[in-house]
């Protein structure tokens, strides 16, 4: 028995809740709670896909008919093979790949309506950063961390960035006014972590990886190369000097906290 849809709309209700609090906690110290934020956030926002072994007895069957129907003489004869092939590529389009799970967002049909707000900053930017008693460096834009504000304080010639995300950043409201509004999947997909080697993440990438794999629903036995990069990055590999590099904190979960943010202020008024 299917759900009605105002049950739907009772879990979304519960979900933007129990993400409140996680936020909460994170922004009280807790940064292992970014997992937990990551979970909640694959549940009201990501449709999971499988793809299918192709049938093709099916579409060949059409195209038996289509070929039978080719021979004969009728006046809606090409209105009839238009049809046959629409027919086709809609059982080839349907066998190719099936939703296994539908996010809340889909369920309450709000997918396509709705507008995310994109915070990502402008790439080679330097806009959020704060850095203190940093002398003779040259910095080299490489790596782009789009969700993320960078402290970095030196203390006996050892540099230590701490990665924060930008909501808690004291500039960060001024600058929210002029953050555009994508549509869902042009948000979902949008680069927010590029290493400049080849290694780059979107939203989606960073949330569903957390929530199936590292500590939500499933632990992996094996690491991930592309998220282990993401993890240990350090923005101070930017930075040219002598000092010895080190970071306080992940990228990811700071990341996975902004994320958060742009979408409980996004589906504020849903539910």
């Amino acid at each position: 028995m299917k759900q009605k849809r105002n049950d739907y709309t009772i879990v979304f209700g519960q979900q933007k809740r129990f993400l409140l609090k996680s936020c909460a906690d994170f922004d009280e110290g807790d940064e292992n709670e970014a997992i937990r934020i990551a979970g909640h956030l694959r549940t009201m926002l990501h449709d999971s896909y499988q793809k299918k072994n192709f049938d093709t007895k099916i579409p060949d069957t059409l195209t038996e008919i289509k070929e039978i129907i080719a021979k004969e003489n009728f006046a809606d004869k090409k209105k009839v093979l238009n049809k046959l092939n629409g027919v086709r590529q809609k059982i080839e389009q349907q066998q190719k790949k099936q939703i296994l799970s539908k996010s809340l967002l889909t369920q309450l049909n709000q997918r396509e309506k709705v507008k995310f707000i994109d915070t990502s900053i402008p790439k080679n930017s330097f806009a959020f950063y704060t850095i203190n008693s940093l002398n003779n460096t040259t910095v080299v834009s490489k790596s782009y961390f789009g969700l993320l504000a960078k402290e970095v304080n030196v203390l006996d010639n050892k540099e230590q960035v701490k990665y924060s995300p930008l909501c808690l950043h004291k500039n960060f409201e001024s600058y929210l006014t002029r953050c555009p509004k994508l549509d869902f999947e042009d948000w979902w997909h949008k680069e927010i972590y590029n290493d400049g080697k080849g290694t780059i993440f979107s939203r989606k990438d960073l949330v569903t990886f957390i929530a199936n794999h590292d500590g939500y629903a499933h632990i992996e036995e094996g690491i991930d190369i592309k998220y282990q990069t993401f993890k240990d990055a350090n923005i101070l590999d930017n930075f040219i000097n002598s000092n010895k590099k080190e970071k306080v904190n992940l990228a990811t979960l700071s990341s996975v906290r902004q994320i958060a943010f742009e979408t409980l202020m996004t589906i504020n008024d849903i539910g």
